[in-house]
């Protein structure tokens, strides 16, 4: 959307739903991989704004909001349980 020739607005809506996400456990002096047995569900909302000024300036300016939950509780090797939601 513009408001004028040089103005811009965008949003964005986006829902990710990720299985066998990689959980990494740092210690002990090396790291270790492994898939989560649950899915993650990210929804949220992404706006940003890009505005041509004066004088050869320009401003833009971005926000994402976003929430991510687990789907079922499951044990990491360094957080413990972690609980669904």
């Amino acid at each position: 959307m513009s408001f004028n020739e040089n103005t811009r607005v965008n949003a964005a809506l986006f829902r990710t739903v990720t299985a066998n996400e990689i959980e990494i456990d740092i210690g002990g002096g090396y790291s270790v991989y492994k898939n989560i047995p649950v899915d993650t569900t990210r929804n949220g909302l992404e706006v940003s704004i890009d505005s041509q000024l004066p004088n050869n300036f320009g401003l833009y300016g971005a926000y994402t909001h976003m929430d991510a939950k687990f789907s079922g509780t499951f044990n990491s090797t360094s957080l413990g349980q972690i609980n669904s939601g």
